[in-house]
């Protein structure tokens, strides 16, 4: 309740006011309220975030069915690197937290299991310390240490080790140059010949141009005869 009060000279307003000091703590108290609202949102949204890959990938049957993707084999000082991308094999998508074991056989001896890491998300690579000939790789997928319940698989490899240790290229990768070679080169012959065409159709027009512009210059500069009546009247 405000009110005046005073003399008829001096007039004084009295009432209730919020203190400054009241209105700081007003303000600091939503910011703390809005602070803490924030941090359990982040603590809620993150976790999520961070699972949401590995557990969607078993959104279709209740098991991931695991599947090796691509198996790529690479020289590397310890030997032959092996990359294996691991999906799931229903919906495709990379899923993370599982095993990969490789093991190599070939010319009676055996290398392996050896278990590949994950190097990152749903991508698992390691060596094998091969000796030069022929290697089968057999690739297996599982469970590992995921609480997931998984359905394995097997995937078999073949490559070779030259004598000097390093992978030998395989014949579907020279046959897959050959194929682009087939199709580059007459591409390529193609757009030769094109411009070739191009290059001498506009010589010739140019060509065709300079002869036009020079027989209308010899036409500009012809003598005048006698037949000409204006040439004639003028004699007269």
């Amino acid at each position: 309740m405000t009110g005046t009060t005073g003399t008829a000279g001096t007039m004084v307003r009295t009432g209730c006011r919020p203190s400054s000091v009241a209105t700081r703590l007003g303000q600091a108290d939503r910011r703390a309220r809005f602070g803490r609202l924030v941090a359990v949102a982040a603590a809620v949204l993150v976790p999520s975030a961070l699972i949401v890959p590995t557990v969607r990938a078993h959104h279709f049957t209740g098991e991931v069915q695991l599947w090796a993707s691509t198996v790529e084999f690479r020289d590397s000082p310890g030997g032959v690197l092996v990359t294996v991308r691991l999906v799931e094999r229903e919906s495709g998508e990379s899923v993370s937290g599982f095993g990969v074991a490789v093991t190599a056989t070939g010319g009676g001896e055996r290398v392996g299991p050896i278990e590949l890491q994950e190097s990152e998300f749903a991508v698992y690579s390691g060596a094998l310390a091969l000796s030069p000939g022929e290697w089968e790789i057999l690739v297996r997928t599982h469970q590992g240490n995921s609480s997931l319940p998984a359905i394995e698989s097997a995937h078999r490899r073949a490559l070779e080790i030259d004598a000097s240790g390093r992978l030998v290229a395989p014949a579907d990768e020279g046959s897959a140059a050959a194929i682009t070679l087939a199709i580059v080169l007459p591409i390529g012959a193609v757009v030769v010949l094109l411009f070739v065409v191009l290059r001498r159709r506009r010589l010739t027009l140019g060509d065709a141009a300079e002869v036009g512009d020079a027989s209308t210059a010899g036409d500009a500069g012809a003598p005048t005869t006698d037949d000409d009546p204006v040439a004639g009247r003028d004699s007269r």
